[in-house]
């Protein structure tokens, strides 16, 4: 019997630390062509958001609508950023209302290529804080 027992208890162990789909290997941004991914951690990690279509002089105006792979809201809580397009991009504080950065609040510039944690502090974009971006036709 405790031979039995230990053997069922083996496989239910075996079982919990399997990996699951949850934590299965991270989106690589980029395997689709030109994206613009976002993620809910530093470091290019946890849950992504991928921009694909986004042509050079247009924007995402509001994050609002969009959501992480684990369906939670990408407004105001994305960590880092990768841009794998040929163009900068400006990731916004605000929503780009009207089309217009008038009332965008604070920015950063993310070139094509770059990866980028977003700040704790600063001047820069904080932390949690992203809710538009704008692609540029500007190359460098």
């Amino acid at each position: 019997m405790k031979a039995v027992l230990g053997s069922v208890l083996t496989v239910v162990a075996s079982a919990a630390i399997a990996p699951s789909a949850a934590q299965a290997a991270p989106y690589q941004c980029g395997t689709y062509g030109e994206e613009i991914c976002f993620y809910e951690h530093w470091d290019l990690t946890g849950s992504t958001h991928v921009f694909r279509g986004v042509k050079p002089g247009t924007a995402v105006l509001d994050f609002r609508d969009f959501t992480y792979t684990n369906g939670r809201n990408l407004n105001d809580s994305a960590s880092s950023v990768v841009n794998l397009t040929s163009n900068i991009i400006v990731v916004y504080e605000h929503g780009l209302r009207n089309n217009t950065t008038a009332q965008a609040g604070r920015s950063v510039f993310v070139k094509p290529g770059e990866r980028k944690n977003f700040e704790l502090s600063g001047k820069g974009l904080l932390n949690d804080s992203a809710s538009s971006l704008f692609r540029s036709y500007q190359t460098s």
